[in-house]
């Protein structure tokens, strides 16, 4: 730990914590799981589908996942900005 402030003191860092890592996340739309999806929220509702690669070969949960993605969302996990 000391390693790393010495070697990054003359860029200034410094030590963040969650408050950091969840502004940091939210401003990319990145979900975390726990608090903004759980296991009962689907892969395609949470807006995963940029690392849910239907186009591989067979894996487990394939099948379902083509069907929710031909089906369609009944509910989709969105982000929006405020303005001043």
């Amino acid at each position: 730990w000391n390693a790393i402030f010495e070697a990054g003191e003359e860029f200034g860092i410094e030590p963040c914590g969650l408050g950091a890592r969840d502004t940091l996340r939210l401003e990319m739309g990145f979900a975390l799981y726990g608090n903004d999806i759980t296991k009962d929220t689907h892969p395609l509702e949470a807006r995963l589908g940029w690392i849910t690669k239907l186009d591989k070969a067979d894996f487990v949960g394939k099948d379902a996942l083509v069907k929710k993605k031909e089906e369609g969302n009944k509910r989709q996990l969105v982000g929006f900005v405020m303005n001043d």
